[in-house]
Order: C-alpha cells, then structure tokens, then sequence
C-alpha cells in the first residue's frame, strides 16, 4: 500500500508518503563488522538467517536472509509547483511523475487539487 498526504504550502506542496509492505522477506549481503541498515520494527521479525556469503570474491561478507510481518517506511520532501521539482532539505532530485495522468496530454498547469481513491489507499493529487 501506498499513501500519499499532499498539503499546499505557498508556491510548494508538501508531500508525505508512507510505503506499507506485508510479508515481505529483506536480503542483503555486507561485510563482516558492518552494522545493518535495520528499518522495521523488531515485533514484525518473523526469521533470520545469517549465511557466509555465496560469491568467492567476497569471502569477508555474510549473506542475511530476514522474513517480515510488515514493514512500513516513510518520509516527506516538497514539490516545487512551478515545475513539479523534488525538492529534500535545499537537494533538487527531479520531476515528479505523482501528478502526470498517461491518457492526457500534458497542460498548462493550474491549481492542485486532491483526488481521493477508493479505500483511501493513495491520496494523489492531479492538476486541472
């Protein structure tokens, strides 16, 4: 699931999003000593495997296998509504595609206006 807040600040829209994933299995592989990136909740760690790593060439790595309940992972940034820039902490990272519709030909842009869709899963935004 993915869920998108939009809230017009001035000549910016501050978007937040949260991205919710059911049983969702995590792998990476790091090298020894190296802590890991953990970024759930641990109530939601169903399993974890630690294996040596698979690939000769990083023998001083080790493999990690963690099976989930839900992980959810969040954040905001803003958009530029002049011309829809990405905009986190003074880094432009490019346009967003949030408010393109691929039936329609791009326009000149107006207003945003929200659009609510079913079962509130995503709240997106579109421009008339």
């Amino acid at each position: 699931m993915i869920k998108f807040e939009l809230e017009e600040n001035g000549s910016y829209v501050r978007s937040r999003v949260a991205i919710t994933l059911n049983n969702v299995t995590v792998m990476t592989f790091l090298p020894r000593g190296v802590s890991l990136p953990v970024f759930w909740n641990e109530s939601d760690l169903l399993s974890k495997k630690i294996e040596e790593s698979h690939d000769p060439d990083f023998k001083d790595w080790s493999w990690y296998v963690f099976k989930l309940r839900k992980v959810k992972i969040s954040g905001s940034y803003f958009i530029r509504e002049s011309d829809l820039q990405v905009i986190k902490n003074g880094k432009v990272y490019g346009h967003t595609m949030l408010f393109d519709d691929p039936v329609k030909t791009p326009q000149k842009r107006g207003r945003l206006h929200g659009v609510s869709f079913p079962n509130n899963n995503i709240l997106c935004g579109n421009r008339q």
